[in-house]
């Protein structure tokens, strides 16, 4: 995951005004290989620009905090209690 808030937005701003992107597009009939180089070359400058970091731990989405864990959970023991016993109730 790139961490943007610690990246160099203004130098990959005028890094990527300094590179061709187009240029890196042979051209030929092949979009697939186009689009790869496209996206290697643009991956290129913002890895050099824009550190990573990586997610640890059981939530790595920040989003996902106890009480909707406790959520999942009970979904998930309903749906197991509906498979082995359907009822209308459940």
């Amino acid at each position: 995951m790139l961490d943007f808030e610690r990246g160099d937005i203004d130098g990959l701003r005028s890094a990527l005004a300094a590179i061709d992107l187009s240029s890196a597009i042979n051209n030929d009939d092949n979009n697939d290989t186009d689009w790869q180089l496209w996206k290697d070359t643009f991956l290129a400058v913002v890895s050099n620009y824009i550190p990573s970091k990586t997610l640890k731990g059981r939530n790595p989405v920040p989003c996902i905090n106890g009480t909707i864990l406790n959520l999942i959970e009970k979904k998930n023991s309903v749906r197991q209690k509906m498979k082995k016993f359907p009822t209308r109730y459940l």
